[in-house]
This record gives structure tokens, C-alpha cells and sequence, in this order.
């Protein structure tokens, strides 16, 4: 493997951790477009056919993305199902304040 090609797989790998941030400041669409680019790099660099004496350490690389991706996936759906509970609380309040209203104003 080329010092350039490591050079890439650190930057994407760096990138991934990025994601962090932007799902903990629910940055949704730059989230979405990052990964879009990350992908076009992925399928560029695999374009070609990996050597046997680096298929281990991209092997490695595409690991640790992963899990990455798989934490990134859970965090996503815990605050989707949070905020899916906070709507659906909120909606049962407006509920709620109008049978109030709709009551005293008789």
C-alpha cells in the first residue's frame, strides 16, 4: 500500500469519527451528505482490486468503519424513538389543554 492510499483510509476513517459531533448536533443533512462522500470515496478506492498483502490491513479499515457505522445506527434510532416519545407526549398535552379549555368554557 502507498503512504498516499494509508493517507486516504486515515482521513476517511478520521472523517467517520466526525460523524460523532454532527449526530450529537442532530445535523441531519450534513450527516447525510457527508456520508454520501465518504461512500464515493470508498467506491473509488475499491474500484480497483486490493493486493493479498493489503487485503489485512484494508480488511482492518473496513472493521473499524463498521462499527462506527453500527454505533452510529443505534444512537440514530435511540434519538428517533426519543423524539418520536417527546411528539406523541406533546401531542397527548395539546390533547390534554383543549378538553380543558373546551370544559371550562361551558
Amino acid at each position: 500500500m502507498t503512504e498516499s492510499e494509508e493517507n486516504i483510509l486515515e482521513r476517511i476513517l478520521a472523517e467517520t469519527h466526525s460523524y460523532q459531533q454532527l449526530i450529537d448536533d442532530k445535523q441531519w443533512d450534513q450527516l447525510d451528505k457527508e456520508m454520501k462522500a465518504r461512500q464515493l470515496q470508498l467506491e473509488k478506492i475499491y474500484s480497483v482490486e486490493v493486493s493479498d498483502s493489503d487485503a489485512s490491513i484494508h480488511l482492518d479499515f473496513i472493521k473499524k468503519i463498521q462499527q462506527l457505522d453500527k454505533s452510529y445506527q443505534n444512537q440514530i434510532k435511540s434519538q428517533k424513538n426519543r423524539m418520536a416519545n417527546e411528539a406523541i407526549e406533546t401531542k397527548n398535552k395539546f390533547k390534554a389543554v383543549k378538553a380543558y379549555t373546551s370544559v371550562h368554557q361551558q
